[in-house]
């Protein structure tokens, strides 16, 4: 007896992965947005702070 696709850890990590490429996805297009709207937001040493901060996140 096989095992469902659905129910497969392959499967339910290629899901996961794909989530979280979306969401990834999503935040860059979230900042570009930002970058249109207001020119050199994520530039400077501050942004560059925020960007290698762990707890910024």
């Amino acid at each position: 007896m096989a095992i469902p696709q659905e129910d497969r850890l392959d499967y339910l990590c290629r899901q996961d992965m794909n989530a979280i490429e979306r969401a990834v996805d999503d935040i860059r297009t979230a900042m570009k947005n930002v970058d249109n709207m207001m020119p050199k937001t994520w530039i400077g040493k501050r942004a560059d702070n925020w960007r290698t901060d762990p707890r910024a996140v």
